[in-house]
């Protein structure tokens, strides 16, 4: 198992986008989404520039990963707000991927496609998590008020994510999420802080 550390600079109901019981990333973090497999951890903390600095807007396991391209071309997903194009080929050729008109993210942002699915579709890959604490809205600092090394390593976190860590950072989230899966929050939808797009290109990473 590992775990997967980032700051959210915006947290819109994009990404991560959480309805009817599912967690997902589909755009934005396209690295995360490559990279991590199932059983994986993912915690993202509020950047230290937004209005929500600080605190655990989500923490999650990753229970499940799409095939390059699926989420856009399965039914069960079309209604996903964070399912913003729609693959009409080859899910290994980005031009077969078009933005959804009516689409709630990364309007007028042309470029975010390539951020998104890649070239050779290599970024459309979809992360889904039925084991999910999303505090959104209500998220505070307390998480790493109570945990010293994670608030330590929040501190060294730049742009990206963090997926190498020292013992004791690593035994400290472990045992920070199995507490979590004890919380009230623990797989319930939430309510995001914002409302429009989820990131720019400087921040979607």
């Amino acid at each position: 198992m590992r775990i997967f550390v980032y700051k959210s600079m915006h947290d819109n109901g994009g990404a991560p986008c959480v309805q009817n019981g599912l967690l997902t990333l589909a755009i934005c973090k396209p690295a995360i989404r490559r990279t991590a497999k199932v059983g994986d951890l993912i915690f993202a903390f509020g950047g230290v520039t937004t209005i929500y600095p600080r605190r655990l807007i989500f923490a999650c396991q990753v229970t499940e990963k799409t095939k390059i391209g699926a989420y856009y071309q399965e039914k069960k997903f079309q209604k996903r707000r964070d399912c913003i194009y729609e693959c009409i080929g080859d899910p290994g050729q980005i031009e077969n991927y078009r933005y959804k008109v009516g689409s709630l993210y990364h309007r007028d942002q042309p470029s975010m496609r390539n951020k998104d699915i890649g070239s050779t579709g290599k970024n459309a890959i979809t992360i889904i998590s039925k084991k999910f604490v999303y505090f959104g809205k209500i998220a505070t600092d307390k998480f790493l008020k109570e945990n010293k090394y994670t608030n330590s390593l929040f501190g060294n976190l730049s742009q990206g994510h963090r997926v190498k860590h020292d013992k004791v950072v690593f035994d400290e989230l472990t045992a920070a999420w199995l507490s979590l899966q004890k919380n009230p929050r623990f797989g319930k939808n939430g309510i995001p802080n914002l409302k429009g797009n989820p990131c720019g290109e400087d921040v979607c990473e």
